[in-house]
């Protein structure tokens, strides 16, 4: 029904899932989150999570490299702790935290 919608997205496979490259922003008074999923510049699939506590000024970047199974953070910007309280990435064969 929403074919229409997606009609010129890119599809990148995410385990057997055919998912649409897409991205998401919310934001409430206190915080905003950029989501989205990508292709870097090697062409492999990533997710980027970009969160910002608006009231201290903390803001972070998360990656997930799916291909790798890995999950990373832009060290220019605050420790995903300053942000979160937990960050889980569960990849095909492997998992990871951040605390």
């Amino acid at each position: 029904m929403e074919s229409q919608a997606y009609i010129d997205a890119e599809i990148v496979d995410l385990d057997w899932i055919l998912t649409p490259i897409t991205r998401k922003k919310i934001k409430d008074g206190d915080y905003w989150v950029d989501a989205k999923i990508s292709k870097n510049s090697k062409g492999d699939v990533q997710v980027m999570v970009l969160a910002w506590n608006k009231k201290e000024k903390n803001k972070t970047q998360l990656f997930l490299a799916t291909k790798h199974e890995r999950l990373g953070f832009d060290r220019s910007n605050n420790h995903p702790s300053e942000v979160f309280t937990k960050v889980n990435a569960v990849f095909k064969n492997s998992k990871s935290s951040i605390h």
